[in-house]
């Protein structure tokens, strides 16, 4: 099932009106009646699509959502009419991190959707894919950067360098105390200690680790690496080799 967790609309009076209000927006659809339902390999068995409940805020729609994990992210990554934005939300408000400042809204009532507002500044909409920003007496229409969202919420998150690949689906963090790589279309999580960088010239570096339970080595060479599905040209070219198997994907320094 897909996430829209940025955009939260807050409900307490069950109405027919609200209720079809709050499947449009968590759906991230059109003014559909009956939104379609998440494909099947997203879909938790034995949950109702059809009958889901509005969340009050953020953190209970993250939290009680089946399959939170597909798109559960701390920060998210917008193009707003030329300008990169970062949302991040948090519990009954958002923080908007622009090209030169850093803005903290409160969430206020609104008609449909969710709004945030201090009176000057204004970012509203009805799904997590698009939105409204509203600053400095100007109106861009902003769009969610699905690829980059992946980057920002690691960078955030502390992350010092990651790297994935689209097909298969993997992704590894290296973190300051731990690394931490997620492979088989999300299904194997492996966490092994942080050595540190080893061979590092400039050009290329290299982490090795070795417990009971795994063997793990990253090998990044500076050399730009394209992301075929995902559209994007990152700088490091990253193979890991997990337990005798090799991945390749594109990776990026983060800290």
């Amino acid at each position: 099932m897909r996430i829209y967790p940025l955009l939260v609309l807050t409900m307490r009076k069950s109405t027919a009106a609200a209720a079809l209000t709050l499947a449009v927006f968590l759906q991230g659809c059109g003014p559909s009646e009956s939104p379609p339902p998440p494909p099947p390999e997203e879909r938790s068995p034995g949950f109702d699509y059809a009958e889901q409940t509005g969340p009050e805020n953020l953190q209970e729609l993250i939290q009680n959502r089946p399959g939170a994990e597909a798109f559960d992210f701390t920060a998210y990554a917008y193009d707003c009419n030329g300008i990169s934005v970062i949302a991040r939300p948090q519990d009954g408000e958002l923080t908007l991190m622009l090209p030169e400042r850093e803005l903290t809204l409160p969430q206020v009532e609104a008609a449909s959707g969710v709004k945030y507002s201090d009176d000057e500044t204004v970012f509203w909409g009805k799904s997590i894919n698009t939105g409204t920003l509203s600053v400095d007496g100007e109106e861009r229409q902003c769009t969610l950067n699905r690829s980059e969202t992946t980057w920002v919420d690691a960078r955030i998150r502390g992350v010092l360098f990651r790297a994935a690949n689209t097909e298969p689906r993997w992704h590894i963090e290296v973190r300051p105390e731990q690394i931490v790589m997620v492979h088989q279309y999300g299904e194997a999580r492996v966490e092994v200690p942080n050595p540190g960088v080893q061979d590092e010239d400039g050009l290329r570096k290299r982490w090795r680790v070795e417990t009971e339970a795994h063997q793990l080595e990253i090998v990044a060479e500076q050399r730009a690496c394209t992301d075929v599905m995902a559209g994007e040209v990152n700088p490091w070219t990253v193979t890991v080799t997990l337990d005798g198997r090799s991945y390749t994907g594109c990776g990026r320094d983060l800290n």
